[in-house]
């Protein structure tokens, strides 16, 4: 996700944070998501692991998806991109957002955008890929997410009634480059709403270096 935090200095030289209660509230925000996306027990250091990225089962698809976010616009962007049993681009979009209350927001928006791509361009079977753990256990049970964001959630739910079998994975973020430079390229883009039936140059990069 895309993060941008007020930061303060802790020399002799440092000036008192001009921030905002909300600019605060945001940045926190920001924050938590980061640790529920990581897994990383608040509190307690965390050693970096290595992940790669697993191809789904022949004949399946792996549908990843990923939300930024920008708290002084409060706007946001989603990436979606679907790759084959061989690791293959197959398909994707990109969408800028506008009125985004929060990380949380945008990633719930990018589930539900994924679903219904999905539905739309008959993709199944799927195995959908979120780096957001949020995301994954507030779909698989709404009624215990957050109020705000809960009729989003329940929209996924009753898409998911025509997608049998499929739910959100958890996927760890050096494992989801592709669609994060997507939604970021959509923040910064906007406006934007485009789909990709091939590789967009935006992620020639990501592909080249194996990041895919």
């Amino acid at each position: 996700m895309k993060q941008l935090f007020c930061s303060a200095r802790n020399d002799q030289q440092s000036q008192p944070c001009q921030c905002l209660p909300l600019e605060i509230l945001l940045g926190a925000q920001v924050w938590l998501d980061n640790h529920l996306r990581a897994k990383i027990p608040i509190g307690k250091p965390c050693r970096m692991r290595s992940s790669t990225w697993k191809k789904p089962p022949p004949g399946w698809l792996s549908v990843c998806l990923d939300g930024a976010f920008d708290p002084n616009t409060m706007s946001g962007g989603v990436g979606i991109v679907v790759r084959d049993w061989h690791g293959n681009f197959h398909s994707g979009t990109a969408c800028s957002i506008a009125q985004v209350s929060s990380p949380a927001h945008i990633e719930a928006i990018a589930g539900l955008m994924a679903c219904r791509l999905v539905l739309d361009h008959g993709l199944f079977p799927v195995k959908f890929e979120t780096e957001s753990l949020q995301l994954v256990q507030a779909a698989s049970s709404p009624s215990s997410s957050h109020l705000r964001l809960r009729p989003i959630y329940e929209d996924i739910e009753n898409l998911f009634v025509q997608l049998p079998g499929c739910s959100f994975t958890h996927t760890a973020r050096e494992c989801n480059e592709a669609a994060k430079e997507l939604a970021l390229w959509a923040l910064e883009t906007q406006p934007c709403d485009a789909y990709f039936s091939s590789t967009p140059p935006v992620l020639e990069e990501v592909i080249a270096a194996g990041r895919l």
